[in-house]
């Protein structure tokens, strides 16, 4: 679960979480899809939970319009997170763009995307670094 953050928050907006569910094909070709209902999701909800269960065919554009979500539900003072654990094929596209390190894989913890912090907070995983 996301949890609750506290500060300010819109009166009309619920604490949620809203639910977004993915479908079995999360591709290019169905961006614009899940753009839409990630753009009425935020707008109804701070605390927007994320199920990709469902995803059996995924490729970088659902990551990217993930990322996305994430950070216009940040800048409006919410939060947008993944339940886990991942699908194995989509924990296999953050592991190759750099999202998870190598060999966590599947075994990502509730929260996928974001994982708690020390504060209880999600953050954005950062891509690991290597040295050149």
């Amino acid at each position: 679960m996301c949890g609750t953050r506290t500060g300010p928050t819109s009166m009309d907006q619920p604490l949620g979480p809203g639910v977004v569910t993915l479908s079995r094909s999360e591709t290019i070709q169905d961006c614009a899809r899940l753009q839409a209902q990630l753009v009425s999701a935020l707008s109804q909800y701070r605390v927007i939970e994320i199920d990709a269960s469902a995803v059996a065919e995924a490729d970088l554009t659902l990551v990217q319009t993930l990322i996305s979500a994430h950070r216009t539900a940040a800048e409006k003072g919410g939060r947008l997170c993944v339940r886990g654990p991942l699908p194995e094929n989509l924990a296999s596209i953050l592991e190759r763009g750099g999202f998870l390190p190598r060999g966590l894989g599947a075994g990502i913890p509730s929260g996928g995307l974001w994982p708690l912090n020390d504060a209880g907070d999600r953050q954005p995983t950062q891509p690991e670094r290597t040295a050149a």
